[in-house]
């Protein structure tokens, strides 16, 4: 079982990710850089250096571009792919905060009044099981509706009201519950880490270790 690529693991500057950055800092294309390893849940890399968790994009745009004037401290992507993953250091400029706010509406990333996102509708439900059909990965499609990639793992299980986005903890099949939490146990048996056993359900690794302690008589998370 390879290394999860969830967001808590701090690298200390010794991992993939930093690697990945210096080796792309002067990167020729024009196509979108997409960043290999964590997404956090609105899709925008995330790596560990020296302790801290440090988005990648913003990162990549202080190698290639110099650390952010004072009146511009937003990284920004011209493409308008950075909740895509987007790292290519041609696509990261520094902005304003206007231009923060001009570029959320014209890339269609802006929160509606009161900070809450767009709830998917029914047709956006059945476009994400298509995409998960061809093969595109949870955490792209959570990061194309602007979703979290439990909540895309909640769509393709069936766990999906109509009219209501799903909760990371709701398990609206008590059968499917019975048999996540089974499997959840055995892997943790098997030695396997919570953020293994996360990768393999596709859950996160909180989820998986209320699932492995859930008791028989228990009635949900």
């Amino acid at each position: 079982m390879g290394q999860h690529k969830g967001c808590g693991t701090y690298n200390r500057g010794k991992g993939k990710g930093i690697d990945f950055i210096r080796a792309h800092v002067n990167y020729a294309g024009d196509d979108c850089l997409i960043w290999p390893y964590c997404r956090d849940w609105q899709g925008y890399g995330n790596f560990g250096y020296l302790g801290k968790m440090l988005r990648a994009s913003r990162f990549m745009c202080e190698q290639a571009h110099g650390p952010a004037p004072a009146d511009k401290p937003f990284a920004l992507h011209n493409c308008g792919n950075g909740h895509g993953g987007c790292c290519n250091p041609k696509h990261l400029y520094w902005g304003t905060p206007s231009d923060n706010q001009r570029d959320t509406v014209k890339h269609g990333t802006a929160k509606r009044p009161g900070g809450r996102r767009q709830k998917l509708t029914d047709a956006q439900v059945e476009e994400i099981r298509a995409l998960a059909a061809r093969g595109v990965k949870q955490y792209q499609i959570a990061g194309r509706y602007g979703v979290r990639r439990e909540s895309i793992g909640q769509i393709l299980r069936g766990a999906w009201r109509k009219g209501k986005q799903p909760h990371l903890n709701q398990m609206f099949d008590p059968v499917a519950r019975s048999q996540m939490v089974a499997k959840a146990k055995a892997l943790r048996a098997d030695g396997m880490t919570y953020m293994q056993i996360g990768q393999q359900m596709n859950l996160n690794h909180q989820a998986v270790r209320r699932l492995a302690n859930e008791t028989a008589d228990r009635g949900g998370v």
